[in-house]
Order: structure tokens, then C-alpha cells, then sequence
């Protein structure tokens, strides 16, 4: 069946991309419809841009790692294990990939939340600001220096990350948390 100019304006309507009266003229409208939805169809794939932490200590009160985001790398703190995905417990998540989104919520703002298909968004798993075991419910805690139950210079931490992961784009970062003990 041969499309005509109003089908093809049907279908760019119905996508999104044309608003204009549909008339089976092929004007401008149409034409620059046409040329949006070609645009968006032959974009590149977004690059992913992977948080690697590399979990390397524990003690009875924290598990400490080394991550890495682009040219950044600094520590983490989290809450000792065994990892669970069970929220309430004060352990970390397990090793595995998650996605992140934005969390504004009222204790932390403009950080980032963790979550996959075990850990769900709802258990708000954060990247914030830290020092101690004592900071953390279950979050990880990022810092610029490591010692044993701690991480230092943690705001500077995580101003620099939240600031590489809006330039990455939210959308397109992953975290990889490993376990190497």
C-alpha cells in the first residue's frame, strides 16, 4: 500500500512531530516535521559512562572502597555487610549495576539515588556527603581520603562527582559496584 502525503502526516502527528492541520500538502510544516523525526532516528546512542566501585575493606562497622568516574577517583564508605537488598538492616546493597536518578529529597539535596532490579528506588540508596559509619543508613558515602571507618574531604567528594555526573547526564551514568576483598 502506497503512502500518501497525508498518511505520512498522520504518522508524524501521531509521533509527536508535526502539529499542523493535516491536509495532504507537503509544505513547510510537513517538510521540517519530516526532518526532526529523521534527526532523532539517525541520532548517536548517548555514551555510557560508568562509576566503578571497587569494594577493597571491611571492618565490623564500614566496608571502604576505591571508585572511579572518568578522571575522578576518590573512596566510598558504606555500612558493613553482608549486603542485603533488604532495606532497614544498616548493610550495604550487593555488588551488581544500578541506574541513578536525581533525589531532591528534605535531608539531602542534589544527589544521586541508586536502584536496579533488586534494589528498588523506594529503599533510596544515596551518593552523599559523610565521614563516619555513623552517616550512613545504608548510602554510600563518598570521599577524597580513606582511613580505617572513615572517608575525608567528603562534600568536596561530592560536589565533584554530582558535577561530572550532570555533565555525563543522569541518564546515561550506571554505577558498578564490585566486590574485591
Amino acid at each position: 500500500m502506497k503512502k500518501t502525503i497525508e498518511d505520512i502526516q498522520q504518522v508524524l502527528n501521531a509521533a509527536g512531530y508535526y502539529a499542523g492541520l493535516i491536509d495532504g500538502d507537503f509544505g513547510a510544516k510537513s517538510q521540517a516535521a519530516l526532518d526532526a523525526a529523521i534527526a532523532v532516528a539517525n541520532a548517536p546512542e548517548p555514551q555510557l559512562h560508568i562509576i566503578e566501585v571497587v569494594r577493597d575493606r571491611q571492618t565490623q562497622r564500614s566496608t571502604t572502597s576505591r571508585y572511579t568516574a572518568g578522571k575522578l577517583s576518590g573512596f566510598m564508605l558504606e555500612c558493613p555487610g553482608p549486603s542485603t537488598t533488604q532495606a532497614g538492616q544498616r548493610k550495604r546493597i550487593p555488588a551488581g549495576t544500578y541506574q541513578i536518578v536525581w533525589h531532591d529529597g528534605t535531608k539531602y539535596r542534589g544527589v544521586v539515588r541508586l536502584y536496579n532490579d533488586q534494589v528498588p528506588q523506594s529503599r533510596a540508596i544515596l551518593i552523599h556527603v559523610g565521614n563516619y559509619p555513623s552517616n550512613t543508613d545504608g548510602c554510600l558515602l563518598a570521599g577524597m581520603t580513606r582511613g580505617v571507618d572513615v572517608v575525608g574531604a567528603s562534600r568536596g567528594a561530592v560536589t565533584e562527582l554530582m558535577q561530572w555526573i550532570r555533565a555525563c547526564g543522569v541518564d546515561n551514568v550506571r554505577v558498578v559496584i564490585k566486590d574485591q576483598f
